[in-house]
């Protein structure tokens, strides 16, 4: 995790460190792991929907993660960074850099 800014309930804005330990690995094969401070807490399918929500004309790809595959965010990858943002505006957004593979 590179940084998380906005929403009520997420710390305040903060930029981590290189190798913090908070990845959010994606599969070829659908799957994901995500890790805090190096330790795995959650795993499970992710999908993405293209072009799937739009809003003020902009359209915007959709998250759908875990194995009830339910919408959580938008997601956008610029270069290295990928962007999620929830439409539950208190959960504020999330940034990664990805890691070389």
């Amino acid at each position: 995790m590179h940084s998380r800014h906005g929403g009520n309930i997420t710390p305040p804005d903060t930029t981590y460190r290189v190798g913090n330990g908070n990845i959010l690995q994606f599969n070829s094969d659908s799957t994901f792991k995500q890790y805090f401070d190096g330790t795995l807490v959650y795993q499970g399918v992710f999908h993405i929907k293209k072009n799937g929500y739009s809003m003020n004309q902009h359209t915007y790809d959709e998250l759908y993660i875990g194995n009830n595959a339910n919408f959580t965010s938008l997601i956008s990858i610029a270069g290295t960074l990928m962007t999620l943002t929830p439409l539950v505006p208190d959960e504020g957004t999330t940034e990664y850099i990805k890691l070389e593979n």
